[in-house]
């Protein structure tokens, strides 16, 4: 219940910071850092013990879009532009992962 809830106010802070960063907010990387690492520690501790090989490989595919959050969030502090790049493959995997969980 607490990763839920984790999960959606880090969700929330990512979209958020993500917009403020436009307008060069001196702590929207800061915003984005605590979203990002919130994300990526749900991702890496919500594990698949069963034994269904696809979604084992769907958790793993989550848990490397985490970290590729984390790792915009570091170029977000250097002020580079390859945060959007990481941002965008990492909820493109995010995205691919939530239309096949529901089907298996």
């Amino acid at each position: 219940m607490i990763k839920k809830y984790l999960f959606e106010v880090s969700a929330v802070l990512v979209l958020i910071s993500s917009i403020l960063y436009i307008t060069k907010w001196e702590w929207a990387p800061y915003m984005y850092a605590v979203g990002t690492a919130g994300i990526a520690v749900h991702h890496l501790t919500n594990r698949y013990e069963g034994t269904n090989l696809r979604k084992k490989r769907l958790h793993r595919i989550l848990g490397f879009a985490g970290m590729l959050m984390v790792l915009s969030s570091y170029f977000m502090f250097k002020h580079q532009g390859e945060w959007i790049v990481t941002l965008l493959i990492s909820a493109c995997l995010h995205l691919y992962a939530s239309f096949v969980m529901p089907k298996e």
